[in-house]
């Protein structure tokens, strides 16, 4: 019963921007392997520097993790902004925290470019069960979304 509540309060909590539509993927796993998607690329984007993304996400989540939802919403660009606020974004993480227990640690799963954003993986392991965050990140260096699975 547990895992239904959680995949349907999921389901319906935030938002990811961005899609793939045949484009190139580089995915980079937390051993720094790259691999490369099948997909084909339309233009050159800005690259976005790995490890700030990467730091940039786990700030948020820790952030979060700690109860600080306001600045945890300061990483949004304006469109996140938009649509989730430091408020809605604190009932989420209690709801989390309800279904699945407190947040105990995360740890770095691995990136994806995607068009002009790098989407970083992250585990969280909470007390009673593990989710990934997918923390999308823009060029310039903003969170434009936000998905837990």
């Amino acid at each position: 019963m547990k895992n239904v509540l959680l995949i349907g309060f999921v389901s319906a909590l935030l938002i990811l921007t961005g899609c793939n539509d045949g484009e190139e993927q580089e995915i980079v796993d937390k051993d720094g392997t790259q691999e490369n998607a099948i997909g084909e690329t339309d233009g050159e984007t800005e690259e976005i520097d790995m490890d700030e993304a990467i730091s940039i996400a786990e700030s948020f989540i820790e952030h979060l993790s700690q109860g600080e939802f306001e600045e945890a919403a300061e990483f949004f660009n304006e469109t996140m902004a938009a649509e989730i606020g430091a408020k809605e974004l604190g009932e989420i993480w209690v709801t989390l925290e309800s279904q699945i227990g407190t947040s105990v640690d995360q740890d770095f799963n691995s990136t994806q470019e995607v068009e002009e954003y790098l989407v970083v993986l992250i585990n969280g392991l909470f007390e009673g069960a593990d989710v990934l965050f997918t923390v999308t990140i823009s060029s310039n260096y903003q969170i434009a979304g936000f998905f837990v699975q």
